[in-house]
């Protein structure tokens, strides 16, 4: 029993256990891994990775042999791949610098400048993409890997009284676009194709955060109870509020760590609270009245998060920053 990314490992490491060559494919794009295998005498579907011929080996579906996909995960250029023997910072390099040489440049988490046009975009595979816009720098382009699948919700946030306008290209098409009015907006579009995002400057300066969610919101309804939590191991949580009476409810997986700090971001028009729930007791509250308010709590149990409204309805995100 698994799901793909961990039966694509467990094959993996009891290929090379039987002395075989072997390293798991993994994809942003297609939400789905698979295992790899270089071995002489096969013909078929693979993916060249230092030098070598990586077969690919479907491990979810059954009934396909080496070097068989299925049609539906046909562009390999999504999958990165993942040498298991190697420790977490070479699998962390590894997404880093996907063997594709248009990708060396990839950039991480932040802007490398200059990125002032669709050509110069920074090539990134992250889901948070950190920024800066100011009177002589006033547009910023990214190109994504496949991380947004295809279709997302995409969260801008800007610093202090900054106005920025974010636009959503798949392939060579605008399909989504906001000029921000508030501290944070969100903007959700399908993404059939190669997708860029660019960010302009309206008035004034500063710093922003984009944060992309792969499939739009991250929330299961029902989760309107303690009981019904939606469990999340995402570092950013997006979520609706449908009705003023509406409560969502997160059980989350470790990712907060043992002390971090909890921001919600929410609809202009709204004012939106958040409680941090540790085995069962509330341990803090973000509740004032602004998009952006935080709070840092210790972590040493069990987590839950509980989204309500003081005032209106709409869309929340929960960025969650691991301190330790």
């Amino acid at each position: 029993a698994g799901d793909c990314d961990t039966k694509s490992l467990l094959m993996a490491l009891l290929l090379l256990e039987c002395g075989y060559d072997a390293i798991v494919l993994d994809s942003y794009r297609y939400h789905h891994a698979m295992a790899a295998l270089s071995v002489p005498g096969v013909d078929g579907i693979s993916i060249e990775y230092r030098g070598k011929q990586y077969y690919v080996i479907e491990s979810t579906y059954p009934n396909w042999a080496i070097g068989q996909m299925p049609p539906h995960y046909s562009d390999l250029s999504y999958f990165i791949p993942i040498d298991p023997r190697e420790g977490r910072q070479h699998v962390e390099q590894a997404y880093a610098q996907v063997s594709s040489p248009s990708f060396q440049s990839a950039q991480g988490p932040s802007e490398r400048e200059p990125n002032n046009t669709r050509d110069n975009a920074d090539k990134v595979i992250n889901t948070t993409i950190s920024g800066e816009l100011d009177e002589s720098d006033s547009e910023d382009w990214y190109r994504l890997n496949g991380q947004e699948g295809t279709f997302a919700a995409i969260t801008l946030i800007s610093d202090g009284n900054s106005r920025f306008n974010i636009e959503i290209f798949s392939d060579e098409s605008l399909v989504a676009s906001s000029r921000s009015i508030s501290h944070a907006t969100t903007v959700t579009a399908s993404l059939p194709g190669v997708c860029h995002i660019r960010i302009s400057r309206l008035s004034g300066k500063g710093k922003y955060t984009i944060i992309i969610s792969p499939g739009g919101p991250c929330e299961k309804e029902p989760n309107n109870d303690e009981e019904n939590a939606t469990q999340s191991l995402e570092e950013a949580i997006l979520g609706e509020l449908e009705n003023p009476n509406d409560i969502d409810w997160y059980f989350l997986g470790g990712q907060e760590g043992f002390n971090s700090t909890y921001t919600i971001y929410h609809e202009q028009n709204a004012n939106f609270d958040l409680a941090v729930i540790n085995d069962g007791r509330q341990i803090g509250l973000a509740s004032g009245t602004e998009s952006g308010d935080f709070i840092t709590c210790e972590n040493p149990g069990k987590v839950q998060l509980k989204v309500f409204s003081k005032r209106g309805k709409g869309w929340y995100l929960i960025k969650i920053e691991r301190n330790r």
